[in-house]
This record gives structure tokens, C-alpha cells and sequence, in this order.
């Protein structure tokens, strides 16, 4: 996608995060936050089984749970063209989903979360 190793640059990126440490708002607004930008984040695939029991066994909310784990969104790109990187992805068997949208109110927005 991004054109390395001599390959030209098929899709136009604004920013990629990869969610680690941190969570997804925590991730995610370290790519946005200088440009005084933010994300509302509606559409997100359900988490693997396994994080959610761990959740359910140490009685994590969900507001924790998203601010820790990456809840299943293992990197967020941050592109206008998300039928090229679709298209991409599912060339090499990964999943993609269009999970939210870039707002010009700074902060991030998880379905009826705020951080």
C-alpha cells in the first residue's frame, strides 16, 4: 500500500497507528492530535472470545477494556480510499473494515464512549 522496496505507493495515507499499549483512543489520537483533529469510531468488529472473557473474569468495563487492549483492531489507516485498501487487504487474507471517521472535533469516540 504504502510503496516500499521499490514498489509504488497504491493508496494515499494520511496516517497508520498500531494499536498497542495504549488502546485504541490512545493510539489513535496520538496520529490526530496535532492536527487538532479526532475520530468517532462506530463500527467495530467484535472482540476475539478470549479478551472478552478475560473482561468478564476481571470485571473490566468497557471504557477500560478499550483504553487498554486493542479490543480487536490490531492497526487504524487513516485514508480517503478505503475501496483500494479493501481491495488490498483482502489480497493477502486480512481483514479491513471502515470502523469510523476523521471529525474536526478533537477528542475519540467509541460508539457511546468518550475519551
Amino acid at each position: 500500500m504504502i510503496g516500499r522496496y521499490k514498489q509504488p505507493r497504491l493508496v494515499d495515507i494520511k496516517a497508520i497507528a498500531h494499536i498497542t499499549g495504549g488502546g485504541l483512543p490512545g493510539n489513535v489520537i496520538r496520529i490526530l492530535k496535532n492536527r487538532n483533529l479526532g475520530a468517532r469510531i462506530e463500527n467495530l468488529p467484535e472482540p476475539h472470545e478470549a479478551v472478552l472473557k478475560v473482561k468478564e473474569f476481571g470485571n473490566v468495563s468497557d471504557e477500560e477494556a478499550y483504553k487498554t487492549w486493542n479490543m480487536g483492531v490490531g492497526m487504524v489507516i487513516v485514508s480517503n480510499e478505503f475501496d483500494k485498501i479493501k481491495k488490498i487487504a483482502d489480497n493477502h487474507d486480512v481483514k479491513a473494515y471502515k470502523i469510523g471517521d476523521i471529525t474536526d472535533e478533537p477528542g475519540i469516540s467509541i460508539e457511546d464512549l468518550r475519551f
